[in-house]
C-alpha cells in the first residue's frame, strides 16, 4: 500500500466519523469513540488528510520529468 493509498483511507475513515457524528451518532475507530464534542478534532484531522492527499498526488505527478535532448555532432 502506497503512502497516497495509505492517506486516502484515513480520510475517508474521518469522513465517515464526520458524517455519523453530524447525524448526532457516535463513530468508533479502533478503540476510541467519537461523539459531537469532538467534531473540531474531526474537522482538524479532515484538514490535514486532505493535505497530506493533495501533497501525496502532487508529488506522485511531479515525478516523471521530461527533458530535451539537443545532439551534437563534435
Amino acid at each position: 500500500m502506497t503512502d497516497l493509498e495509505v492517506a486516502k483511507e484515513h480520510l475517508e475513515a474521518w469522513l465517515m466519523a464526520d458524517l455519523a457524528v453530524s447525524k448526532n451518532q457516535s463513530y468508533q475507530m479502533g478503540s476510541k469513540r467519537y461523539t459531537r464534542a469532538d467534531a473540531g478534532l474531526i474537522a482538524e484531522r479532515i484538514k490535514y488528510w486532505k493535505k497530506e492527499v493533495t501533497r501525496l498526488s502532487s508529488k506522485r505527478k511531479s515525478r516523471i520529468k521530461i527533458r530535451s535532448v539537443i545532439p551534437r555532432d563534435l
